[in-house]
């Protein structure tokens, strides 16, 4: 990865985790994610409606929270566009490549953050640096900035790339709240999935591994098998971020992430 692409990504994460959201009110984070697959350069862009289940929705705040996101959101410039799309909390995308024939695969992340307060001393990198949580009580303690910034790189790479077939990314809201993954299980994007991704940045092994775990599942997506942070025993053989392995029966290769990812850096 050359520099200057290596500075936007982490400029990049850096402006998620300065701006967290909670669950289904992802008013920003969603327009600032339509802004980057667009200029990407996918085939399609699901948003809000078009993109969840709405009626599968479960732990979505009150009226009244909503509408304090959604304005707060439209003060600092989230695109019309989808303020309208993700009106009521029917946050997130799903991003769509279309490289012609060849296999559906599918890419989840999550982009929703928690009710915690975010450290404020000069042992706290963020705080130091600037992009310490601006929104008080709120903090992307458990990754999801980077999970973001991970799916925007593999689209990103996957779009320069020479692959044949479908590449879905599905940037899903609500998962802290165990309420966003039946929306988007249900919105009828997973129905064609031949293969799907999900990734979690995690600890125990060294910058730059990748471990990655497989289980079988039902075609619809619905009947997968796994832990949702990192497999449940650990790889035979760990290998760096950017190559081939093969670390368990079921054979995976990836070059992009996997069930659990180290991404410890000064990002």
């Amino acid at each position: 990865m050359s520099a200057p692409i290596a500075e936007r990504r982490i400029e990049q994460r850096r402006a998620f985790h300065a701006y967290p959201e909670p669950s289904w009110c992802e008013f920003l984070t969603t327009s600032r994610l339509v802004d980057r697959v667009k200029e990407i350069g996918v085939d399609e862009v699901h948003v809000g409606e078009a993109a969840i289940a709405a009626d599968e929705r479960v732990g979505v705040p009150d009226d009244d929270t909503l509408e304090r996101w959604r304005t707060r959101a439209a003060e600092r410039g989230a695109r019309e566009d989808v303020l309208d799309a993700t009106a009521g909390g029917a946050t997130g995308l799903v991003a769509v490549l279309d490289r012609g024939p060849g296999p559906v695969v599918g890419l989840r992340v999550d982009i929703d953050a928690l009710p915690f307060e975010e450290a404020s001393d000069d042992a706290h990198e963020p705080a130091v640096e600037g992009f310490r949580s601006e929104n008080e009580g709120i903090m992307h303690a458990c990754g999801h900035d980077a999970h973001m910034t991970i799916g925007l790189s593999v689209l990103e790479t996957v779009a320069a790339s020479d692959f044949s077939g479908t590449f879905k990314v599905f940037f899903q809201p609500a998962e802290e709240v165990l309420g966003g993954g039946r929306p988007m299980a249900e919105s009828g994007h997973v129905d064609d999935v031949d293969a799907f991704f999900a990734v979690h940045v995690g600890f125990g092994h060294p910058t730059g591994e990748v471990v990655a775990g497989a289980r079988s599942r039902s075609r619809s997506g619905r009947r997968a098998r796994g832990s949702p942070a990192r497999p449940r025993t650990p790889a035979r053989r760990p290998t760096r971020a950017g190559t081939r392995c093969r670390p368990w029966p079921r054979r995976c290769r990836t070059s992009t992430g996997s069930r659990a990812t180290r991404t410890r850096s000064r990002a």
